[in-house]
């Protein structure tokens, strides 16, 4: 029973935030700025628990699947409802943002063409299009940075149900994980060297699957310098 008292506070915690939400759009209401006003809900973080990896719970250094799994909810009373199945990220928000205001008459002609123009410069693609899983041979590319930020990177694309972990600090192991057939990573594929690592996933899940893993490590590590390069980091060691 001690496992499930974590998981029965954070219930409470989701009870007390719906309650909060709905005492906000009721107010929303109230002030007659529903129809003016785009709610949209996004997690910033999942949470893991002892059900789902037994070495630890929450996120700090926990690579786990449960830690990434969040809504990404628009709401509006015009807004048509309907549930949109794509491997995307919280970045697609502002895309879907700038694509709602230009196709529903909210903007004048002056800033709809600065919001046309914004919209191409984001990497993120709009939820009210169909989802792009790859283009010209490129696959769409997902990252998730694990708390607290500088040892480990996790990897998906929207083209494959295959998930990677890599290591930045040298400190934990590489993880895949097959999201089709192994939703909750009861499974994981856990080794200490890439080159192990594709050598076991080419016997066990396929040669594909095996050059899905170089390929998301590379992009994986140049994507982790871009970053470091955009935001003018220096390591001090």
């Amino acid at each position: 029973m001690g496992w499930h008292r974590d998981f029965n506070s954070y219930l409470n915690t989701v009870r007390f935030q719906d309650a909060w939400l709905g005492e906000l759009l009721q107010l929303f209401e109230l002030h007659g700025i529903a129809n003016e006003t785009l709610v949209v809900l996004v997690g910033d973080h999942g949470q893991a628990f002892k059900e789902d990896i037994t070495t630890r719970t929450g996120t700090y250094k926990n690579g786990h699947v449960s830690n990434f799994r969040v809504p990404i909810t628009f709401r509006h009373p015009h807004i048509p409802r309907m549930q949109y199945e794509a491997n995307a990220t919280s970045i697609s928000i502002l895309p879907t943002i700038l694509d709602l205001l230009i196709n529903t008459g909210s903007l004048n002609r002056k800033d709809m063409a600065v919001a046309s123009d914004l919209l191409h410069d984001y990497e993120g693609q709009s939820l009210i299009r169909p989802y792009k899983s790859s283009r010209n041979g490129r696959r769409a590319w997902n990252f998730g940075v694990i708390n607290s930020g500088a040892s480990m990177l996790s990897v998906t694309s929207a083209d494959a149900p295959w998930r990677l972990v890599i290591p930045l600090d040298g400190a934990s192991q590489w993880r895949f994980t097959d999201l089709k057939n192994d939703p909750l990573e009861l499974e994981p594929l856990e080794k200490w060297s890439m080159e192990q690592l594709v050598g076991d996933v080419r016997n066990l899940y396929g040669e594909e699957a095996s050059q899905w893993v170089v390929q998301a490590d590379a992009v994986a590590q140049w994507w982790a310098w871009e970053r470091k390069r955009l935001w003018g980091y220096k390591s001090t060691k």
